[in-house]
């Protein structure tokens, strides 16, 4: 595999082989074909980081879309930028950890309304109060939100989080549905 990076990438991977990585020989020409075969429906690359080595890496060739909107076959790989939207929270809550471990944002227990001073007209109903920057990581505080609504829908969360002019005031302000947590 070689040396690699996306040409965004800030850093550079070393990549074993996948015997070096403690894999078995035929292990990444497997995952391809297992790839290749749409195995893993929805899937459209995947990097096994291993000791701090990219280990494995293999892309698919598959349909894709953008804000719902069919894009065609795409070639995906290392160097195509790709609209992601779940894995973000996963990324984010890893960043997280990381700031967190260096003292350089609030514990998950703290009160998100504190961090917002500026937006504090928006915390008069008590359960807005009491929602933490882990109901936030989790994606539990409690608002309306409306993902199960497709992109094409001006209603879909997304959509109009996309298109409002305050987009802190947008989230902040979503209608309580359930208690956070």
């Amino acid at each position: 595999m070689g040396l690699i990076a996306s040409p965004a990438s800030p850093f550079m991977w070393t990549s074993p082989t996948p015997e070096q990585a403690g894999f078995a020989p035929d292990a990444a020409s497997r995952l391809e074909t297992t790839m290749a075969r749409g195995s893993f429906k929805g899937l459209h690359g995947l990097l096994v980081v291993r000791d701090g080595y990219l280990a494995m890496e293999a892309y698919t060739q598959a349909p894709d879309e953008r804000w719902g909107e069919p894009l065609g076959v795409i070639s995906h790989g290392a160097g195509r930028l790709h609209d992601v939207r779940s894995v973000t929270k996963s990324i984010v809550s890893l960043l997280y950890g990381m700031a967190l471990a260096d003292g350089l944002v609030p514990k998950a227990s703290a009160r998100l309304v504190e961090q917002f001073p500026d937006y504090a007209d928006l915390a008069s109903d008590p359960r807005r109060k009491r929602i933490s920057m882990g109901h936030v990581l989790s994606m539990r505080m409690g608002f309306e939100w409306h993902e199960d609504l497709t992109y094409s829908d001006p209603m879909n969360g997304e959509r109009l989080m996309e298109s409002a002019s305050d987009r802190y005031r947008h989230i902040l302000s979503r209608p309580m549905v359930e208690n956070p947590g």
